[in-house]
């Protein structure tokens, strides 16, 4: 049997639901561990990397975008129009599940 290749995952989500964000990710570990997915977010950036065209690499790479929903996220107007935008546009397009999670 063929080794399962891991799906790609990204979480979008307020800097302000990092604690949040943090706890749902300790509950995916299992899944990572397993290779069942591998999980990226901005906060994996590093220094000297450019922001916009990372993010939108991993959007664009992505099996499944996780949409970590506050009002927070709602009220980044950058992150609105451009990451959510993009991710609604790759589940039209069927190329990527998007999943909401309702945080607060």
């Amino acid at each position: 049997m063929a080794p399962v290749k891991p799906s790609k995952l990204i979480y979008i989500f307020a800097e302000q639901d990092s604690d949040l964000f943090n706890e749902l990710d300790q509950h995916l570990i299992t899944l990572r561990r397993q290779g069942f997915i591998e999980s990226w977010h901005p906060g994996m950036l590093k220094p000297g990397d450019a922001v916009d065209a990372e993010i939108e690499r991993h959007l664009s790479e992505a099996d499944i975008i996780l949409l970590l929903l506050s009002v927070d996220l709602l009220n980044a107007v950058h992150v609105y129009e451009v990451q959510m935008m993009r991710a609604i546009e790759r589940q039209r397009e069927g190329s990527a599940r998007v999943i909401p999670i309702m945080l607060r």
